[in-house]
């Protein structure tokens, strides 16, 4: 069943753990081996997922009444189940909510609401040019940029490969990234994500071998480039099955994950003066492993980052960094 715990704020949704919902609400729970994403609209927070069938379904909290509520989205038009070991992910459009993810053979579908009509829809991207089905057990992580929406993902060879929509004039494009000079495949069963910086959209995920990579887009040049971050000082690999999650901070981004015991590392760059560098948050009192295939997300609010994750057992933990004071804090929730 889907659960929260009530001392995580229902405004920071994307945290494995729901706000107060009562088993009685989600009509189906999630099944193993199937995604979760979520977002925020102005009435509340949005959690999409599969069912152990595959059927995509919508939990919302509604903020203006205080409840939640459930429905599946598997009656909407063109709708198709989410794969087993597939991914899916979700951002907001000027237009409502975009939801993609991959189904059974891989091909990526896309899930869309309208707030002026209030109405779902569905289709399917496989027909976009150029575009190539999700590998199992690869990961997809979306960004919107000022000419709308991208998805970057692997390919069952670990290519990582972009679909992205161009608001004007109104279409879908796709290309491969493995022709950008050291771009590197991705790992199956390892993490990917995403953020945008002044400078473009970034992309961080690991390989075969748990090594750190970024892919990025320069805006200014219209130029991707990529690079291994392996060798930053104390950066250690990315474990099997182990979760990764990123934010931006006033400094740079940052990227939490967890190696191959579980333990959590931080990897960040300062934008001046302009360097990498990787610290292990093991020492952290009261700080947990993450557990194997165990999710992880973060947010940014007023006093710092705030990164949550499941442990071996599913019990979910909270680190956080206090900038007022500059330490780092963890419990169990």
């Amino acid at each position: 069943m889907l659960r929260q715990i009530s001392r995580v704020s229902c405004t920071a949704v994307g945290l494995i753990a729901l706000c107060a919902v009562p088993a009685s609400i989600a009509q189906a729970p999630i099944g193993s081996e199937r995604p979760i994403t979520s977002w925020v609209q102005s009435d509340g927070p949005h959690v999409a997922y599969g069912d152990a069938n595959g059927n995509v379904y919508q939990l919302w909290y509604t903020i203006a009444t205080g409840r939640w509520a459930s429905q599946s989205l598997m009656t909407v038009p063109n709708a198709a189940p989410v794969g087993s070991r597939m991914p899916m992910t979700s951002w907001q459009q000027s237009d409502g909510p975009h939801v993609a993810y991959a189904d059974t053979n891989g091909n990526i579908h896309q899930f869309w609401y309208t707030l002026k009509t209030g109405q779902w829809f569905a289709q399917s991207l496989a027909t976009v040019p150029n575009a190539v089905a999700v590998g199992p057990g690869m990961p997809m992580t979306s960004w919107l940029q000022s000419d709308g929406p991208h998805v970057a993902y692997g390919d069952a060879y670990g290519n990582i490969r972009q679909l992205w929509y161009t608001v004007t004039p109104g279409y879908w494009s796709a290309q491969s990234l493995a022709t950008v000079p050291n771009a590197v495949a991705v790992g199956s069963g390892r993490p990917m994500t995403s953020w945008i910086q002044s400078d473009g959209p970034h992309v961080a995920y690991a390989d075969t071998n748990g090594n750190i990579h970024q892919l990025w887009y320069t805006l200014r040049t219209g130029q991707w480039f990529a690079q291994n971050l392996a060798n930053v000082p104390n950066a250690v690999a990315v474990g099997s099955g182990r979760p990764m999650t990123s934010w931006i901070q006033s400094d740079g981004p940052h990227v939490a994950y967890g190696d191959a015991y579980g333990n959590i590392h931080q990897l960040w760059y300062t934008v001046t003066p302009g360097y990498w560098s990787a610290q292990s948050l093991m020492t952290v009192p009261n700080a947990a492993d993450v557990g194997f295939t165990m999710p992880m997300t973060s947010w940014v609010q007023s006093d710092g980052p705030h990164v949550v994750y499941g442990d071996t057992y599913g019990n979910i933990h909270q680190l956080w960094y206090t900038l007022a004071t500059g330490q780092w804090a963890a419990q169990i929730l």
